[in-house]
């Protein structure tokens, strides 16, 4: 047929195509592709003479090797195949269909990939099977949703399902023909007579309008009452004169994200045995649809190849040598990782084993012993219009995990594992490792350029907005992307945004399954200290009333913000001598047992007191401090990672701030302005069991607090920057520069809070700015004030910070100083 030659050409100008395009037909013997060209009807209708070439592609993508048969050939049909047609030629001389049979023989099909068959009206609407097997009726069903719906268009004229080619597409009712329904039935390849009605009744042509013609008629396909319904029937009907009967089809979608499934266990599928991927995992048996315990879905191509986890593109499956067992490893390309279905689910290219089910686990077994396989259809598709097209995987940053900042154990995920329009989109454990409690959601993604959040296994799904209402608390949702579609454009950086608005949790915290939906950005803080009434020893406060009543209104508070964030503590927990061990059971008595539960659903920033230092074994042994504790999310211990410590709130949804707590109980007798910062001291350490030791720590504290602060207003970036101690400001008039530090600098934000002084008010402190407050929290030892409560601070989106009390008469703070 000729010697091979570099360079693709097109000999004859009779029969010129106006480009060439691959469709990739690949045979998994040999790895060729078949290269179609355009060819338009009005260029062949008198095709004698013309030089016939058939271009095959080698593996290597930059050699290509041309087949040339140049004899007396006439036009026998033309089969489209989404934009290009294929001219199948009979020679006067030799026979050309002898060569494409030699290709039949590598391929059920001349275009071997997956396409949709898409209704022009609606264009996310498309042709699909239910199931694979006999008398499955074919409907249509929205693009991209997982159902059978991709197809190959063979020269015999059949409409093959691409994931199993030997079922074809077949008029249900050929008696009836007008209004007859199409069903799914095992393609009849040879007819047994002329008049063999399955095998007419498979055969299809398509039209130059984009209709499909049934060839034993004048009907043509259509959708019953044209209603763009999922689960609408397809149906036989005379051509009309509109565009309502007319098909698009959908690029080629031969490597996408697939569950492999044996037809002697329908519903059960080929899945990775738990939620940590990684090299080593064994594989398993599992619940197709709804799988709790594990990842189902591979990227791989219907001619065969790796079996690639959709989530991890890194990791195959491969068969272990010396045992009938499967296995993830790292991607290699070697035979033992070389899967071919062809009604069987072969592995290696010799094709001696297959892989059959038995009970819940996959075994490998000799080729005869192996029962029937099927893959499901595609989950993502690459759509000619209106669905947004999938972009080239490598330009596609890798898949993600969205981790929650405030709660870093919780990720971005669907409720479930079934992907499909209006998903709820939720917050779940992150996968992270064999214990992490994952129930099966999906929770890997992709962002771009284009403002899209895609489902990393699924990228034709999309984050909207659900009904496209943009205010606030309307929840997310999945949806099919839709390019142009503003509900679907987010900005992903430390925060998610849409609009101006910010994701957040459907509540007052985060917990598992939690809906995420749109809130202002921005969120809000209290700050309370000087309450930890203790019964035995109350001094002139008589009764726990007033401590409760406060953590009632900030309860209600926090109930009306919806978006507390945290609470500051300046100290003085628990009255008279704070805690003797991290189990003391006035962590019960005289907080949460006082508090109602709704103020522990957000950290509680603390520091020490003077009176919380008294029997505290951290005053003689720091690492044994009653109330350090590093975990942020323990809710029934406060937050305080050392004595003197800081956080970052680095994103604008959690207001770009940072706090500063600072041990400044040296200073605990600073109302005395008659002594310097040498001499003053903790005199509260002669209640301690160890008072040198104790003086010792409480000068080391205050010490590092200084220096801890100086550091932070130099490198903090943040636009809010909050710090707190027991003590208020006038009571470090021995420390000028400290109090210049806390002077607003143009630079941020600055607040300072204290308490000790049992009362809340900005009239009797050393007053070095708007925020600088005096709290206290109504269970002080002794000399309460008046003006007992806390205060709330707020940071709306564009930075700007207020902090006051609360207004009970309105439903937020309005009235700040």
């Amino acid at each position: 047929m000729g010697m091979p030659q570099r360079g693709l050409k097109l000999r004859d100008a009779h029969a010129r195509c106006e480009s060439i395009r691959k469709v990739g037909m690949v045979g998994p013997d040999d790895q060729r592709s078949l290269l179609l060209f355009p060819c338009p009807r009005h260029h062949l209708v008198d095709a004698e003479n013309v030089e016939f070439e058939l271009l095959v592609m080698n593996t290597s993508p930059s050699h290509y090797t041309i087949l040339k048969g140049s004899a007396c050939y006439v036009l026998s049909s033309l089969v489209l195949v989404g934009a290009a047609c294929l001219c199948v030629l009979h020679a006067c001389g030799s026979n050309v269909e002898e060569g494409l049979s030699e290709l039949h023989a590598l391929s059920p099909s001349l275009a071997h990939c997956g396409r949709q068959i898409i209704w022009s009206n609606f264009p996310t609407m498309c042709l699909a099977a239910a199931t694979i097997a006999n008398g499955s009726q074919i409907y249509l069903q929205n693009c991209g949703a997982g159902y059978q719906s991709d197809w190959h268009f063979t020269s015999d004229g059949k409409i093959r399902l691409a994931t199993a080619s030997h079922y074809c597409i077949e008029v249900a009712d050929t008696e009836k023909g007008k209004g007859s329904g199409l069903e799914l039935w095992t393609c009849v390849d040879k007819p047994v007579n002329k008049s063999d009605k399955y095998y007419s009744a498979q055969k299809f042509e398509f039209l130059r309008k984009g209709e499909i013609r049934w060839v034993n008629s004048s009907l043509v396909l259509d959708v019953s009452w044209h209603l763009p319904n999922p689960g609408q029937k397809v149906q036989l009907w005379s051509r009309l004169k509109d565009t309502s009967q007319s098909f698009d089809f959908g690029t080629c979608t031969d490597q996408c994200s697939r569950q492999v499934e044996f037809l002697q266990h329908r519903g059960i599928c080929l899945t990775t045995a738990g939620w940590h991927l990684r090299e080593g995992m064994r594989m398993q048996l599992a619940d197709c649809a709804e799988t709790h315990q594990g990842a189902s879905q591979f990227h791989w191509s219907l001619r065969g190849g790796a079996l690639k986890l959709a989530m991890n593109h890194y990791l195959c499956v491969e068969a272990v040598d010396g045992d009938s067992s499967l296995r993830l490893a790292p991607c290699s390309g070697l035979d033992n990782q070389h899967f071919l279905l062809d009604g069987k689910l072969y592995i290696g290219s010799d094709k001696k084993r297959c892989l059959t089910a038995d009970g819940s686990q996959p075994q490998l077994q000799l080729a005869e012993s192996c029962e029937q396989a099927q893959v499901t259809g595609c989950e993502h598709v690459d759509h000619s219009g209106g669905i947004a097209s999938l972009p080239d995987p490598g330009s596609l940053a890798c898949p993600r995990q969205l981790i929650w900042s405030a709660y870093p154990n919780l990720c971005l995920a669907t409720a479930t594992w079934h992907v499909g329009n209006g998903q709820s989109i939720v917050v779940v454990p992150c996968e992270q490792d064999e214990e992490s409690d994952v129930s099966g959601q999906r929770q890997h993604w992709i962002w771009g350029t284009d403002g899209k959040i895609r489902l990393a296994s699924s990228p034709s799904y999309c984050i909207d907005v659900a009904d496209h209402i943009e205010e606030d608390g309307t929840y997310l949702q999945l949806s099919q992307c839709i390019e142009g579609d503003e509900g679907q454009r987010f900005t992903v950086w430390k925060t998610i945004q849409h609009q101006g608005r910010c994701v957040g949790v459907a509540g007052s915290s985060a917990l598992p399954f939690s809906r995420l939906e749109l809130t202002e950005c921005g969120g809000s803080f209290l700050v309370v200290g000087d309450w930890g009434w203790d019964h035995l020893v109350h001094g002139n406060v008589m009764k726990a009333d007033c401590q409760k009543m406060i953590g009632q209104v900030m309860a209600e508070t926090m109930e009306r913000l919806s978006d507390v964030k945290f609470i500051i503590n300046v100290g003085d927990s628990f009255y008279p001598d704070g805690l003797t061990g991290k189990s003391d059971p006035r962590w019960g008595l005289q907080w949460y047992n006082r508090f109602p539960d709704k103020v522990r659903d957000v950290p509680w920033y603390s520091v020490y007191g003077n009176h919380d230092t008294h029997h505290d074994p951290g005053m003689c042994s720091p690492e044994d401090g009653a109330q350090i504790n590093s975990d942020l999310h323990d809710r029934n211990r406060f937050y305080m990672p050392s004595y003197n410590w800081r956080i970052e709130h680095e994103d604008k949804f959690d207001m770009d701030l940072e706090v500063v707590a600072l041990d400044l109980n040296k200073y605990m007798d600073g109302w005395n302005t008659s002594k310097s910062s040498d001499e003053l001291e903790l005199s509260d350490c002669q209640y301690s069991s160890c008072p040198e030791t104790c003086l010792e720590h409480a000068e080391l504290r205050a010490q590092s607090a200084i220096e801890l602060l100086g550091r932070r207003l130099n490198e903090s970036t943040r636009q809010t920057m909050l710090v707190f101690s027991h003590y208020p400001t006038d009571y470090f008039q021995s420390l000028p520069r400290f109090l210049d530090s806390l002077r607003p600098d143009g630079r941020r934000n600055l607040a300072y809070f204290g308490g000790h002084r049992h009362n809340t008010d900005q009239g009797s402190t050393y007053r070095t700015g708007p925020h600088d407050w005096l709290v206290g929290g109504g269970g002080g030892w002794s000399c309460d004030g008046l003006e007992q409560g806390f205060l709330v601070g707020t940071i709306d989106d564009s930075f700007n910070l207020r902090t006051g009390p609360p207004d009970l008469r309105t439903s937020g703070p309005d009235r700040f100083g």
